[in-house]
């Protein structure tokens, strides 16, 4: 007749109590796949966390990870008209740029997976990908910034590995993976040895971004390559003229040269032998 409610007990604590720097990378690899996998369970069921963190995932005495604190959760299936933009909800260091932008209208399953991109590449590192001295600046740097390499910071993370992080915390929802099911899948074929599908952004890709993301600053450099271009050119038909004009001098001296020899040739022969010089 009493209300009462059951928990589990997690022995091992939350995550962040754990972390006291990188894990072997095939640790962290194994721990995501399971986070991956229990928040595609949430995300079938039409639930988008909103709020993953290592302070929010508890490890029972298996060792096996429990995604916690759901008050954040997003039901995507409700529709009450209201429009949240401007709202910021999530942790700074672990917030995708379209929450850090406020306009929860397009928070979704790519959320949670960036999230989960940022745990990984905390597991990895022993850092989160982006963590200023306010919130303000972490949230400039979600919006704005590319996160450093994790091979950068720890060279011992795999290639492969680091891909998968890196993928998981695209700016553009669409870039990342599809379902946190696709996340958890190219982690296993990691684990298991196999090729993964995910593919490192390539010289030009990120040109590109880094342009949309600083339109004045791009256009600013656009202008001076231009500029220096433009510099450069004229520079080069002025000299290509220079050497021309050279060039047509020379041939002119050296013709003058060879005419002034001729006509003394001629001079001479007619003139003839001077005298007492015939034999």
């Amino acid at each position: 007749g009493r209300p009462w409610i059951c928990l589990e007990f997690c022995a091992g604590g939350n995550l962040s109590q754990q972390l006291k720097g990188p894990l072997p990378p095939r640790e962290a690899a194994r721990l995501v796949e399971q986070l991956a996998r229990a928040i595609h369970a949430a995300h079938e069921r039409g639930i988008v966390h909103r709020d993953l963190k290592p302070h929010n995932i508890l490890l029972g005495s298996d060792g096996r990870p429990r995604v916690t604190d759901f008050g954040l959760a997003k039901d995507v299936a409700e529709q009450n008209g209201q429009t949240e933009s401007g709202a910021f909800m999530g942790t700074p260091s672990y917030t995708s740029p379209e929450q850090a932008m406020g306009d929860t209208r397009h928070v979704g399953a790519a959320t949670d997976i960036y999230a989960l991109g940022a745990i990984l590449y905390e597991l990895l590192t022993g850092r989160p990908p982006f963590r200023g001295p306010t919130v303000l600046k972490t949230l400039d740097q979600v919006r704005h910034q590319e996160p450093v390499a994790p091979t950068l910071l720890n060279p011992t993370v795999p290639t492969d590995l680091e891909t998968i992080c890196l993928k998981c915390l695209r700016k553009t929802p669409h870039e990342r993976y599809a379902t946190a099911q696709e996340l958890a899948a190219d982690l296993q074929r990691y684990l298991v040895g196999e090729p993964i599908l995910a593919r490192p952004v390539s010289v030009v890709e990120r040109a590109v971004k880094w342009c949309r993301r600083r339109p004045a600053m791009a256009g600013l450099l656009a202008f001076l390559v231009v500029v220096l271009l433009a510099g450069t050119t004229i520079s080069t038909m002025f000299g290509l003229k220079a050497s021309a004009k050279a060039k047509l001098a020379e041939e002119k001296a050296n013709a003058a040269q060879l005419a002034e020899g001729k006509e003394r040739e001629l001079a001479d022969d007619e003139t003839g032998p001077r005298p007492g010089n015939a034999n």
